[in-house]
């Protein structure tokens, strides 16, 4: 019988929904067997309390002197989990790799053995978002993909090390997979011989109910649920696109970048309102311009830090001439990234791209000059020693993919009308960026 004074239910601020109880009650078994199990996946859906229970966990765990690590995918996702636990996090990359910059410009991620003897416990959000199988990164290199190279790390420590994944299956699963493996015990048993069980929270909380952002994401779910079509769904409208546009441009403030977002699915769309703000701002007089907001599109690092991919900032100073290397454009501009302000040079490329990408040949000839006229970069063939091959990538940052805003918030998102009725994942995971208030148009 489980100890009252160290029970998990004590820990648990809140009266319990019968499914919050069953998972209190497994998560608590589940730390008291590490031999026998490893791995827990806590599944549910927006509003139905996995923060209240990922608290619970960790109160608990501190009560027991337990040793715990609090992981998430991206570092918008770990201020996220930080600000709803009130404790450190940090990312999955951070945790088990060492970057290394190699010459080309490109971050290597080296694996970082794990010899910490304690007994950890790895809480790890967002678990929707771990990919299983290894996708070619044009900006970086795993030795493995991460959900397999996480369970490496793991297992590498103390024999009794144990993960709980926690995570929404109604999110879009990593590109390219068709389910999250992290978010299925069944999966994570047969593709990573580690014996697993999870269970599902379905109850919405009675103070989620009145939320029209959850409203709207149930319906979603239920759609789902029943092979409907997302058709004639009750999504709140502008009357067009002009209107849905002026929506934007009245909550946007480069000052709090969080206020709102544009999610829309194709890559080509979202060039496509990035340019339609940029030129309702004023901007677009230059492809980069003071005032405009960027978002990082490749993990960039210098001798004195680094900054992840997917890291927004303000574009604060920046030259009006522009240089030529090997066919290619560059611009000095000064940003601040959320705080940290760094002077660098600007490949123009990437802001222009529909999706970000550079010519390989031509990043080859680049190379192939800075040898030529860099005499430490030939030495040392490290980008950071070359202003060019270091230059830092960019896209803007008004509107992006729903991947890339996944494990983001924003308190408005502004979604473009024009995507697949079918995909159900898409919509949901866009709608749930929300905090506050979500919007289309009619087109």
């Amino acid at each position: 019988m489980t100890n009252t004074i160290t029970s998990i239910f004590n820990s648990f601020v809140h009266q319990p929904s019968e499914c919050q109880a069953k998972a209190l009650f497994l998560i608590e078994e589940f730390l008291e067997k590490p031999q026998s199990c490893k791995a827990f996946v806590l599944r549910g859906s927006a509003g139905t309390g996995k923060t209240s229970l990922m608290q619970a966990v960790i109160e608990h765990l501190k009560k027991l002197e337990l040793n715990f690590v609090l992981l998430a995918p991206t570092s918008k996702a770990v201020k996220i989990l930080e600000s709803r636990t009130h404790e450190m996090a940090s990312t999955i990359h951070f945790q088990i790799y060492m970057p290394e910059e190699l010459a080309d410009g490109t971050v290597k991620f080296n694996y970082k053995t794990n010899d910490a003897s304690i007994r950890t416990i790895y809480v790890v959000d967002e678990a929707s978002m771990l990919p299983f199988t290894q996708e070619q990164q044009n900006d970086f290199k795993t030795p493995n993909a991460l959900l397999v190279d996480l369970f490496r790390h793991i297992k590498e420590g103390n024999n009794n090390n144990q993960v709980i994944f926690v995570g929404d299956t109604y999110q879009l699963p990593p590109i390219h997979e068709k389910e999250s493996v992290a978010l299925s015990a069944r999966l994570i048993s047969e593709k990573m011989n580690i014996s697993a069980q999870q269970t599902t929270l379905t109850e919405v909380k009675r103070q989620a109910e009145n939320s029209p952002i959850l409203t709207l994401a149930n319906e979603i779910k239920r759609r789902k649920d029943a092979l409907m079509p997302l058709s004639r769904l009750n999504l709140p409208k502008l009357t067009n696109a002009t209107l849905g546009l002026h929506y934007f441009l009245h909550h946007f403030d480069r000052n709090h970048l969080q206020n709102i977002v544009c999610i829309a699915n194709s890559n080509e769309k979202v060039q496509l309102f990035n340019q339609k703000v940029r030129v309702a701002l004023g901007l677009d007089a230059q492809i980069l311009s003071k005032g405009d907001a960027v978002m990082l599109d490749k993990n960039w690092m210098n001798k004195e830090r680094s900054i992840t991919k997917g890291t927004v900032g303000v574009v604060k100073e920046v030259s009006n001439k522009t240089v030529t290397r090997a066919d290619l454009q560059f611009v000095d501009a000064t940003i601040d990234f959320e705080g940290i302000i760094i002077e660098t040079k600007v490949l123009l490329a990437s802001l222009i791209s529909p999706k970000g990408e550079v010519d390989k040949q031509t990043l080859k000839q680049l190379k192939a000059n800075r040898m030529a006229k860099n005499d430490t970069y030939r030495s040392t063939e490290k980008a950071s020693d070359d202003p060019y091959m270091n230059a830092i990538r960019l896209r803007y940052a008004y509107a992006i993919t729903c991947h890339k805003a996944q494990g983001s918030e924003w308190k408005k998102v502004l979604i473009d009308p024009q995507y697949n009725y079918g995909n159900h994942q898409w919509l949901y995971t866009a709608v749930t960026r929300a905090s506050e208030e979500v919007r289309s148009w009619f087109y």
